[in-house]
């Protein structure tokens, strides 16, 4: 997607918008930092802002390489997987998982950092 506005309407669940500050080449959620890869610092320069979209089915796939910690609020069954939902930086998230993962409080949610856009924090652009 181009933008914050066509991102958050296609699919469902929606995906998730989680607001980052970046500071010395990386940012972070929930106090783990991801370190942004050189190509990502240029798109990245002169900006202080940006906000992560992250789609729910995106979490706990093969080949993820940046995990953090979220609290589990609660979570549904939705057939094939189960919905989980969690705050990141205080924004309400949700996942995608398995139905065989027995979730209870702290959970390391994990993800590809290829599959994250980056919007501009005040346009709304994909960066």
């Amino acid at each position: 997607p181009d933008n914050i506005f066509t991102a958050g309407f296609l699919g469902s669940p929606a995906m998730n918008f989680i607001p980052c500050c970046i500071k010395d080449g990386s940012i972070s959620i929930n106090g783990c930092r991801l370190i942004l890869n050189e190509i990502q610092k240029s798109k990245m320069q002169n900006r202080k802002e940006i906000i992560l979209g992250i789609r729910p089915e995106s979490f706990n796939t093969s080949g993820a390489d940046f995990e953090f910690n979220a609290e589990i609020e609660i979570s549904e069954m939705l057939g094939s997987s189960q919905a989980v939902y969690f705050k990141a930086e205080n924004k309400d998230c949700c996942a995608l998982l398995s139905p065989e993962i027995n979730l209870q409080g702290l959970y390391a949610f994990s993800v590809n950092t290829n599959s994250i856009y980056f919007f501009d924090a005040d346009t709304g652009l994909r960066v």
